[in-house]
């Protein structure tokens, strides 16, 4: 049988436990978090096909989403901060900001901070609705553990949805700067 360095054990070890706490310190406010589904390219593909004017509204994917960002948010105070991760420097929080121009609209941006100061900003979530012409627009995310960040971007008419500009991006958790 052959045999296993004991750094290798050791270095195994320190990984799995260095990741479990890592992954324990998400857990206030998962809900915040989002939808692990809109890091699945096969999802997203399946979004673009599905929600389309030739289909009916429950054939659409995003019914597959566990989270309705829109009731998640709309509640929410505005200038309410969220605190999804804390951990060391490493802080990221959510904060909630009213348009000025319109009471239909909103965003959410993820705020990165280190040593208390605020490094970088990112608008995770959005939300717009303009009664008059029947259109809404969205976007959506999710945060995974590995500090990734997944944004789509979604169009609502009368007859379908329209989903555009899927992007990635990542979160240093060693300087809480955003980069694609």
């Amino acid at each position: 049988m052959p045999q296993i360095p004991f750094q290798r054990i050791i270095c195994s070890a320190i990984l799995a436990l260095s990741t479990t706490f890592v992954s324990a310190q998400w857990t206030k406010n998962s809900e915040f978090r989002g939808d692990k589904l809109l890091s699945d390219a096969k999802f997203i593909e399946k979004v673009k096909q599905s929600c389309t004017d030739s289909n009916d509204f429950y054939s659409c994917a995003l019914n597959e989403l566990k989270v309705n960002y829109y009731s998640l948010f709309k509640e929410l105070r505005n200038s309410k901060h969220v605190t999804l991760f804390e951990k060391g420097d490493l802080s990221i929080q959510l904060i909630k900001k009213q348009s000025e121009d319109s009471e239909y609209a909103y965003e959410v941006l993820l705020m990165t901070y280190w040593k208390k100061e605020k490094v970088d900003s990112l608008s995770c979530y959005s939300y717009s609705n303009i009664p008059e012409n029947s259109v809404a627009n969205e976007t959506i995310y999710y945060i995974s553990d590995d500090f990734q960040v997944w944004t789509l971007s979604l169009e609502y008419e009368e007859e379908s949805t329209t989903a555009s500009d899927w992007r990635k991006r990542k979160i240093n958790p060693q300087t809480g700067k955003i980069s694609e």
